[in-house]
């Protein structure tokens, strides 16, 4: 047996192996059992971070469903100002009210995967990452700049937030280019992390007094003057009373302050979380790897742990008191 032939046998070998090893998540105690209390008219068939794609082409927001049924080609890359924004076979951007009417189409010779409007402007980020600022009436470019290039992203692709006269674009080589709207020149670039793959900006929250950013590895805070890091592998994170709550990839529920210090910690062994939602001061994550809903008392960080129906790692969305899963619909109390 040849050399290639070893090595192809022992790698097969090591990846079964691995795959006949892998844990599940099995709590100690159960309080209870829930189940889905309504359905969506479709099923949920991808999500991005401005809202959840359904089969039958509706969009789900943080605004709740729209009417909006978008056409073959078109890919939804953002919400805002009650716009829905597409692009369509990178060519151009398309824009929808929420009745579904077409309100803008704009000729485009690249392919944003990410777009926000701010009162006549449009600002995007392209799958070459490069920024772009352009004017909706007379659908013109007014400033654009390529940056590093990213190797490989993943969906989580935040997307830009205007605020105090400034353009932040989150990037997807790990970092955030701000740029200054009336001299639309770049202010500033802040670097998050420089990691070469699957590096994109998750996570963008500009505050009075918090700025706060991330990618899938690592948190930024700028807060008081200063900047802190905290390192994790990151599925989701949410800004809560003055406290900023992580789920990520090792099980693990973690409570922040502005400063990125730990308060408080939840580790629950090999948990597979999905987003978090916050409703009545309990922090709520679907864990998809045996199918649980887990909730967290903020007040004294003590969880409880309920049974669901999950079919392992699915497309999950969560808006105000609601869970989606699949066409599921959970009402959180």
């Amino acid at each position: 047996m040849g050399y290639k032939q070893v090595l192809f046998f022992a790698i097969a070998f090591l990846f079964f192996f691995g795959c006949s090893q892998k844990e599940y998540f099995k709590p100690l105690e159960v309080n209870g059992e829930v189940s889905f209390d309504s359905k969506l008219p479709s099923e949920i068939v991808d999500t991005n971070k401005s809202g959840a794609i359904l089969e039958n082409r509706q969009i789900l927001t943080q605004e709740g469903l729209s009417k909006v049924e978008f056409k073959e080609g078109e890919t939804f890359i953002g919400f805002s100002q009650g716009m829905y924004l597409f692009n369509s076979h990178c060519q151009e951007l398309v824009i929808y009210d929420n009745k579904g009417k077409e309100k803008e189409r704009m000729s485009i010779a690249f392919c944003p995967v990410s777009a926000t409007i701010y009162g006549g402007e449009v600002a995007m980020v392209s799958n070459e990452n490069t920024m772009y600022l352009y004017d909706l009436k007379s659908k013109s470019e007014i400033f654009s700049k390529k940056t590093n290039s990213a190797i490989a992203v993943n969906s989580l692709v935040q997307t830009p937030v205007f605020s105090g006269g400034k353009i932040y674009y989150p990037m997807l080589d790990g970092s955030v280019v701000i740029l200054d709207r009336a001299t639309t020149e770049i202010d500033k670039t802040i670097v998050i992390d420089s990691a070469p793959f699957f590096n994109n900006v998750i996570f963008l929250d500009v505050g009075k007094t918090l700025t706060l950013m991330a990618t899938s590895k690592k948190l930024l805070s700028l807060y008081g003057g200063s900047d802190y890091t905290y390192d994790a592998e990151i599925r989701d994170i949410k800004i809560q009373d003055n406290k900023i709550y992580l789920s990520t990839l090792d099980g693990s529920i973690k409570e922040l302050d502005f400063t990125l210090k730990l308060l408080r910690e939840l580790k629950f062994q090999f948990a597979s979380f999905s987003s978090i939602n916050i409703t009545n001061n309990i922090l709520s994550v679907l864990e998809t790897g045996s199918g649980y809903l887990i909730r967290v008392n903020l007040k004294d960080f003590t969880p409880s742990i309920y049974k669901i129906s999950l079919s392992r790692e699915k497309n999950i969305f969560t808006r105000e008191n609601l869970f989606y899963y699949e066409k599921g619909i959970l009402e959180l109390k």
